[in-house]
C-alpha cells in the first residue's frame, strides 16, 4: 500500500510545475488536522533508502520537508541540473548546511577522487546521518565538519525547527528544542585544509547565509571562479535582523552576478533591479534559489 501511494504521488507530482508541492504542502499545514493527515501520508511514503545508478542516499522517515521532497521525487530539480553543471572532475566544492548530505553526495560523485568535498552541517542527527551516507557510497574526497558556518569564531544556539530544514540562528519555530553548536569563519575553517581555492559553494542556512558571506571574503578572493549557489528566504534573513537586498548587494560588491533559478520555467534570470525582486515574494516563507558567478 505504501509503495503503490508513493508510486501514485510521484507520478501526479511529475505532471505539477516544481514549486507546486510546496505551496500545496505550505497551504495544508495551516490547519492542524490537515497538517497531520499531510505529514502523516508523506512519511508513509519515505524510503530507508534512495537509491540511483551512481550513489545511495539513507533518509531520514521522520522528516517530512528534506526526506518527504526526496522521496517523492520533487526537490528542485532545476537547481540540481545547474548544479551538477557547474562542477568539473577535480573540481572542490564547498556544501554548507548541508543536511543529510543530497547535495553533498552529488557533488562527491561529480568531482571525483581527484576533487574535494566539504560539507558543514551544525545538527547532531542530521549531521550523524550525513556520515553514514558518506560511508555507504565509499567516497574518501568528503570531508564533513559538524558545525556552522558564520561571521565568528565561538558558540550558538540552533533552534530546532517543525523538520530538520528549518533548524535555525532564530526561534521562530518555537519548538522548545536546540542545541548548543560550534561556529566558524569559512576562511578560518579551511585553513586547516590549506586555503584551497574553491569551485563551487552551495548555501541553505535558514537566513544566516549573510553571516556565512561575510565570514568568506578570503576564500572568495582566491577563487577567480567561484560559483555560488544560495538560498534567498526574507523572511528567515530578517529574522536575524539582516536584509535579504543587504545579502544581494554583499555579493554583487564581493564581484559577482546574481540570477534567479526558476523552478518552473527551467531558467536562470539575471537580477538588476534587487528592490523590485524582493518585493516581489509573497509575504510568507516562500524562497528562490540564486546562482551566482564571479565576474
Amino acid at each position: 500500500m505504501k509503495k503503490t501511494f508513493a508510486k501514485l504521488t510521484k507520478k501526479t507530482l511529475s505532471i505539477l510545475p516544481p514549486t507546486m508541492p510546496a505551496k500545496i504542502y505550505n497551504a495544508m499545514i495551516k490547519v492542524p488536522a490537515l497538517k497531520q493527515l499531510a505529514n502523516s501520508l508523506i512519511k508513509s511514503a519515505i524510503p530507508d533508502c534512495l537509491e540511483t545508478e551512481e550513489w545511495k542516499l539513507l533518509l531520514d522517515k521522520d522528516d517530512v520537508a528534506m526526506s518527504g521532497y526526496l522521496a517523492l521525487g520533487s526537490y528542485e530539480p532545476e537547481t540540481i541540473r545547474i548544479f551538477k553543471e557547474s562542477m568539473k572532475e577535480g573540481a572542490t566544492v564547498v556544501d554548507i548546511g548541508t543536511n543529510i548530505g543530497y547535495y553533498t553526495i552529488i557533488a562527491g560523485k561529480k568531482v571525483g577522487p581527484m576533487g574535494k568535498v566539504f560539507g558543514y552541517e551544525p545538527n547532531t542527527d542530521s549531521f550523524n546521518l550525513l556520515q553514514r551516507n558518506i560511508l555507504i557510497n565509499n567516497f574518501d574526497n568528503i570531508t564533513p565538519v559538524n558545525m556552522a558556518l558564520s561571521n565568528i569564531l565561538g558558540e550558538r544556539v540552533l533552534y530546532f525547527g517543525d523538520n530538520k530544514c528549518t533548524h535555525s540562528f532564530a526561534d521562530n519555530r518555537k519548538t522548545g528544542k536546540n542545541e548548543m553548536v560550534p561556529t566558524d569563519t569559512l576562511d578560518n575553517s579551511l585553513k586547516k585544509y590549506g586555503s584551497p581555492k574553491i569551485d563551487v559553494i552551495k548555501m541553505d542556512i535558514e537566513g544566516a547565509e549573510i553571516l556565512a558571506l561575510e565570514g568568506m571574503t578570503e576564500t572568495i578572493e582566491r577563487s577567480p571562479e567561484l560559483v555560488i549557489f544560495t538560498e534567498l528566504y526574507p523572511k528567515a534573513i530578517r529574522r536575524l535582523g539582516k536584509s535579504p537586498i543587504e545579502l544581494l548587494e554583499k555579493m554583487r560588491d564581493l564581484g559577482f552576478s546574481i540570477s534567479v533559478i526558476d523552478e518552473d520555467r527551467k531558467d536562470i534570470v539575471t537580477l538588476s533591479d534587487f528592490g523590485s525582486f524582493i518585493s516581489s515574494f509573497r509575504d510568507d516563507e516562500s524562497y528562490k534559489n540564486l546562482y551566482a558567478v564571479k565576474e
